[in-house]
């Protein structure tokens, strides 16, 4: 069984929250989908994703990749950047 954590996204959770974006995780089941990260608004429609932002491959990468998903996700709300930054 997969832990479930949101360490790896807080970046882009906090950078939403900080943008006046309320943030609700759910976390994916299946074991194909454990590296996936997946942002939608509140009728199901897809903002932003990447298929493994979650990868230890990409640790490296945290805050670059939270960073460019939080951009998509506000610019596809039609905010251009996080409040107070």
């Amino acid at each position: 069984r997969w832990q479930f954590s949101m360490g790896r996204i807080q970046g882009l959770t906090g950078d939403l929250m900080k943008a006046g974006v309320s943030c609700q995780l759910r976390f994916l089941e299946a074991e194909a989908d454990r590296d996936k990260v997946v942002v939608s608004d509140e009728a199901g429609t897809e903002l932003a994703a990447s298929e493994d932002m979650q990868h230890n491959k990409n640790f490296g990468k945290l805050r670059q990749n939270n960073a460019e998903m939080s951009a998509k996700v506000l610019a596809a709300l039609g905010k251009s950047e996080v409040a107070g930054a």
